[in-house]
């Protein structure tokens, strides 16, 4: 299994158990009557379930979130530039020959070298 696809069933089962935890509080510490009014119903349940499925939903997804962002990234080059800053993107041709693809046409190799030059 791919590591992305890992990290997300793991961030998924924390979120929906976090979710969990939420929904039992609030009926435990009986917020707005909802202990009564689950325990009342006929369709108790139901809330219930929709309760928790969503708020595990959103607790799941808030939870992958705060991972990707807070997840490291690669180091910068040494030189301080971005990493794909002096890349050239290149297509080739039936021919074999290699072009600078046309949205590259127009940046420079050094974009610093065009400083002041106006």
């Amino acid at each position: 299994m791919p590591r992305v696809v890992r990290l997300f069933v793991r961030q998924v089962v924390v979120g929906f158990g976090l979710g969990g935890v939420f929904v039992a509080a609030l009926v435990a510490l009986d917020v707005g009557d909802l202990q009564r009014l689950i325990a009342t119903s006929d369709l108790g349940l139901l809330a219930l379930a929709m309760l928790v499925t969503f708020h595990g939903t959103v607790f799941a997804a808030a939870q992958f979130g705060i991972k990707l962002t807070l997840t490291d990234r690669p180091e910068p080059p040494a030189d301080g530039r971005p990493a794909l800053a002096g890349a050239k993107s290149v297509r080739q041709d039936g021919g074999g020959n290699h072009q600078v693809h046309p949205c590259r046409r127009f940046i420079p190799e050094d974009p610093l070298s065009q400083v002041g030059t106006r």
